[in-house]
């Protein structure tokens, strides 16, 4: 009798795709991670002088994080379900060229903000994205053929892919040092989007793949999404938090930093 009482399955509020709201959902909850561990590398690294019991911390984040591997498939899983999601989110977006602008904003936000902490965040995952809107936007108007799109993303993904392994050691003058960096190619020298050179940079993420895997994402939404409904009409609560990340994606991206810095900081001055 009693393993027969089960929580009754519950429209999702709003009509809104679920499992679209937890994807993206997922995707913020890893990055979030991902950057946590960042910061408690930074300052375990300093606390393992103070207290014994933080220098096991300290030597596992770091492995972890060293372990180019695991780092380099973490992060990449996480920006290529992030710019997938996004791709089919399109298909429920009235304008993507005005989000694009206000992901832009965003990512002016956070570049202004971290360039304080000394931490210089050029052409991360917001503008990546804000970028790739303002491009679908455009392509969209003179190229809506959805075939002719997700052939094109195929082949910016492909080629983005081929990129990756070789960007450690590539090199090009400096004259074309900028437009290889948004491209997806990562030489070694001045890092530089706008044409002024910034030195080194943290969460840099290429237009090559991510765009090519937003099409792709497209696709897949005016396909099984081209009447803004879910595909999964039904779905169990235990979906919320991830569905309520997925709703507040962009307000949590900009925020989990900051929050994580402020805790770090406090524990830091209160405790050591």
């Amino acid at each position: 009798m009693f393993f027969k009482s089960k929580q009754p399955r519950l429209p999702y509020p709003n009509g809104r795709a679920w499992e679209i709201d937890a994807a993206r959902g997922l995707a913020v909850i890893l990055m979030m991670i991902y950057h946590l561990l960042y910061d408690l590398r930074m300052y375990a690294a300093s606390w393992q002088y103070q207290n014994e019991a933080f220098v096991s911390v300290y030597l596992w984040v770091r492995n972890f994080l060293g372990n180019s591997t695991v780092h380099h498939l973490h992060y990449w899983l996480i920006i290529y379900l992030f710019f997938f999601v996004s791709g089919i989110s399109q298909s429920f977006s009235r304008s993507s060229f005005k989000r694009g602008i206000i992901v832009a904003l965003c990512a002016l936000v956070v570049t202004v903000t971290f360039s304080f902490l000394e931490m210089r965040i050029v052409f991360g995952a917001l503008h990546c994205l804000s970028l790739s809107m303002i491009l679908y936007a455009g392509l969209n108007k003179f190229v809506p053929q959805k075939y002719a799109q997700l052939a094109l993303g195929v082949v910016l993904t492909v080629m983005g892919l081929l990129i990756l392994p070789y960007t450690a050691w590539m090199s090009f003058p400096a004259e074309y040092d900028n437009i290889c960096r948004v491209l997806g190619f990562a030489p070694d020298g001045l890092l530089t989007v706008l044409g002024i050179p910034i030195g080194s940079h943290s969460d840099y993420s290429a237009l090559l793949p991510s765009f090519g895997i937003f099409l792709i994402g497209s696709f897949v939404g005016k396909t099984l999404y081209k009447e803004r409904k879910t595909r999964l009409p039904f779905y169990h609560p235990v979906f919320l938090p991830l569905c309520f990340c997925g709703k507040n994606a962009l307000l949590l991206y900009l925020a989990h930093q900051p929050i994580c810095y402020g805790i770090f900081f406090l524990v830091d001055i209160l405790v050591f």
